[in-house]
């Protein structure tokens, strides 16, 4: 991983990473040697794993690297001792030094936390996290001991999680289920959620709670495949919209498709990323979406949408352009994200949104919900229009007639209001006693053959 950095001469590096212990395990190459330091035991040979000089000292640590030739030390936490001004002047006059007799000093760090003294002489390298094959032969490795076969599924959910996370949550599993459970390290890898503190981690609804809306599910399940890894070549789902009025189920649904796709459920909440201190709201909002591509599969839950942008046209003039900002930074992420991520958003109104929050050429479903039908009942049938317009995310549009009779004066001006999207709305709903449904006696027809003109008086 370092070799040709070596080679080219760099006297400098920083490794982020938060696995110190598996950077020691992958830094090391062939040609030089290596050492490591920390403030605890000193300086330790890799190839002996003996402690060779026990000074504690940062800048002992680092003058001892000057007295050697290709030799490579790597320093644990040393960016928290670099408001030091001996460490800094220490590393500034070993530069030429390392150049020239071929050593390299390696500061492992989580963060990139330099001083502008020295931050031109290092060189950031990344260090992956675990990809499927490691997590998989970790997981050979774990179920020999026990002869318990690995689990191809169980590796991509742990995908994301440090090599450490990894082993404990297959322990985890074996512990409770005997095996390698998806779920069970899917609800360990939720730590990541609840550590960060930028979003909640939800348990999914049964899809059984949620009556009706088939084909809805039926579209889910149907797009799902796009979001399996053995389909790149399937366009991706990028979001799904919910529109209607309260009480209508849109979080339920939303929350319901997590079980479809048997994904983590995570709840984002842009009020909760927005920070008093100027440019933290932005930070925080590219932290979430940054930690939401490491975490992999999951489903996003946006509950009222409107609202938490709602104030995008006028960022400039309320908050100095910060929601205007989060919300950009939104939409980029939406777009060029690859992670198995679908969005699900809900919204009472979508003329409270800006125009960029759809895209194009998606499916777009209007469904109508039938009066009486009760609460309780879960198994009510839909009459249901599906209609193709141009959005990115795919607008499902619910709408419920109001049928009590305190709401009798709406009722009256929701069936004399013209209707969108060419749905008559019948006059004989509010004439006819409430036990007798046109609607549903006219099931399967053309709603035209069972509603009268809204705008023609009997």
């Amino acid at each position: 991983m370092l070799q040709d950095y070596l080679k080219a001469g760099y006297p400098a590096l920083c490794c982020l990473t938060q696995e110190p212990h598996r950077a020691e395990a992958l830094l090391p190459c062939e040609g030089w040697r290596f050492l490591s330091w920390n403030c605890i035991e000193g300086i330790k040979d890799f190839s002996t794993q003996k402690i060779v000089d026990e000074t504690r000292d940062p800048v002992g640590a680092v003058n001892y690297l000057g007295g050697f030739q290709d030799t490579v030390l790597i320093t644990h936490n040393l960016h928290l001792f670099l408001e030091m001004p001996e460490v800094i002047q220490s590393i500034q006059n070993g530069i030429p030094r390392w150049k020239a007799t071929g050593c390299a000093l390696v500061m492992v760090s989580p963060v990139i936390q330099m001083r502008p003294e020295v931050e031109k002489f290092f060189h950031v390298v990344d260090l992956p996290l675990p990809d499927d094959e490691e997590l998989f032969t970790l997981q050979l490795d774990m179920g020999k001991t026990l002869n318990v076969k690995p689990n191809r599924k169980a590796a991509r959910a742990a995908k994301g999680l440090t090599e450490f996370e990894a082993e404990t949550a297959y322990a985890l599993s074996l512990t409770r289920k005997g095996y390698f459970s998806t779920r069970v390290i899917s609800e360990a890898k939720g730590q990541m959620i609840r550590k960060s503190g930028l979003m909640e981690f939800w348990e999914p609804a049964s899809i059984q709670d949620v009556g009706g809306l088939g084909n809805l599910k039926k579209y889910i399940e149907t797009r799902a495949k796009a979001l399996s890894p053995d389909n790149p070549h399937l366009p991706q789902l990028k979001g799904i919209l919910l529109v209607g009025i309260p009480g209508t189920g849109k979080s339920l649904a939303s929350k319901a498709t997590a079980s479809i796709l048997n994904y983590p459920l995570i709840r984002l909440d842009i009020g909760s990323l927005k920070n008093s201190l100027v440019g933290q709201s932005e930070l925080r909002m590219r932290q979430a979406t940054k930690l939401i591509d490491a975490f992999g599969k999951a489903t996003i839950w946006l509950d009222e949408v409107e609202k938490m942008f709602a104030g995008t046209r006028s960022s400039g003039e309320t908050d100095a352009g910060t929601t205007a900002s989060m919300f950009a930074t939104f939409l980029t992420w939406m777009a060029e994200t690859k992670s198995s991520v679908l969005v699900m958003a809900t919204a009472n109104t979508i003329s409270q949104l800006p125009p960029e929050f759809m895209r194009a050429q998606i499916r777009r479903r209007v469904l109508h919900r039938p009066p009486h039908q009760g609460r309780e009942d879960r198994d009510h049938h839909h009459h249901e229009q599906e209609m193709e317009c141009r959005h990115s995310i795919v607008l499902c549009r619910e709408t419920e007639w109001l049928y009590r009779r305190r709401d009798r004066a709406a009722r009256k001006r929701l069936a004399l209001r013209r209707p969108r999207y060419g749905i008559q709305r019948p006059r004989s709903l509010i004439e006819n006693d409430e036990r007798r449904n046109p609607v549903l006696e006219g099931l399967g027809k053309d709603p035209r053959e069972v509603c009268e003109h809204p705008g023609r008086r009997a």
